[in-house]
Order: structure tokens, then sequence, then C-alpha cells
């Protein structure tokens, strides 16, 4: 009765709650928020990669994912933030032209960026390219929805900030699609050029 637990309950674990005087037990699944995403694992980087990957993802549990990307930096300067799927059938990550971009951000300066494709290998997270300095970063939230789905595209959403090549602040929102109905069940980061530096990507995952 002394033990304190470290993390969040077991949907079977129980809580002891008084019914009118009567002492009754119930499941924590019966009493915890609904529609939340929950934390499934964690990757940091400390020492350069190539890329970024969460394998085998589980979607038999899981229908939407979201992947906070926090502190990341590219090993070249000038290069852009890209994610691509895993297409289950094809077993592999996919990087045919099947992904529609979308991004428009603010810059420090006023100016506006847009930046879109109809037809490309990738997703292309945020607009203008990111700087290399120690001191920079670029930090993003990142929602992939449906992932399980047979009958429909795969939906992406982020939000972006951070310090781009020329040293100006700028933060924005963007979107994707990957054009394929197939299942997915895996999600890969990576910069157009270079390694991954530095950064800490935690992936999270809302239940079906």
């Amino acid at each position: 009765a002394q033990t304190a637990l470290a993390t969040a309950p077991a949907d079977t674990d129980e809580f002891l709650v008084s019914d009118a005087g009567t002492i009754k037990r119930i499941d924590y699944s019966l009493i915890k928020g609904g529609g939340a995403y929950e934390k499934i694992s964690n990757t940091t980087v400390s020492s350069a990669v190539a890329q970024v990957d969460f394998n085998s993802m589980d979607t038999s549990t899981y229908r939407d994912f979201m992947v906070l990307c926090s502190g990341v930096q590219p090993a070249n300067d000038g290069t852009d933030l890209r994610l691509r799927l895993y297409s289950v059938p094809d077993g592999g990550f996919y990087d045919a032209t099947v992904y529609r971009y979308g991004n428009i951000s603010r810059r420090q300066g006023g100016s506006t960026e847009v930046n879109q494709s109809t037809s490309a290998g990738f997703i292309l997270i945020g607009t203008n390219s990111s700087g290399n300095n120690a001191t920079h970063s670029r930090n993003v939230k990142v929602e992939v929805f449906n992932m399980p789905s047979t009958s429909q595209w795969k939906v992406t959403r982020h939000h972006f900030a951070g310090i781009d090549s020329d040293e100006e602040a700028l933060g924005g929102t963007g979107g994707g699609v990957m054009q394929y109905t197939s299942a997915t069940n895996g999600l890969r980061f990576y910069f157009s050029a270079g390694n991954i530096a530095a950064g800490t990507f935690t992936l999270y995952g809302r239940k079906v």
C-alpha cells in the first residue's frame, strides 16, 4: 500500500470508492479521460544519425499518432526537415511521388513564407531551411491521422518554430497527404541533406 506508481495506472488497475457508504472497486479505464494522447516511446539523438524512425507502430491499439520533435538540429546548414510514412504492404518507407504538402510561416521581419507541392517523395515540415548553429533548433509537433485505414489517404498536420539559416525566428503550420490507401505503421524523420545532429523525438498515440 506504500508503493508509489512511477507511471500512469494500467487500465485494469483498481481504485477504491465509497458508493453511499459501500466500498467498491473501479477500474482506471472507467475514470481516465478519453481522447488524449498517451506517450509510447522516446528517441534522443546524441550523436549524428541519418534519420529517426518509428517502426512497427501499434495501429491495432492506436489510430492517430503525434510526434513532438524538440531541439532538432541538422548537421548541414540550410537543410529542410522531411517526413515519410511506412507502407505495410510494400514493406518500407515509401519514397515514391505520392505525397502532397503545404506550409505557411511568418518570419521575424514580418515576411510570409509559403511552399507547397502536389507531387513529392516526402512531406516537407516547415518553410525555409534550418540553420545548424549550435544555438539554433527546429521544433515541431506532427500529427498523423487514421494510420490503420485501408480506404483513406493518410493526412498529417504540423506546427513548427525555430531559427532559419538566415538566423531569423519563424513559426508556422502546415499539412500533408500520402496519396495511398494501404495501412501505414511507421514514420521517418530526416533532413534533405546530411544527418540529424541532435534532437528529442517523442511518440504519442491516441486509441481507436
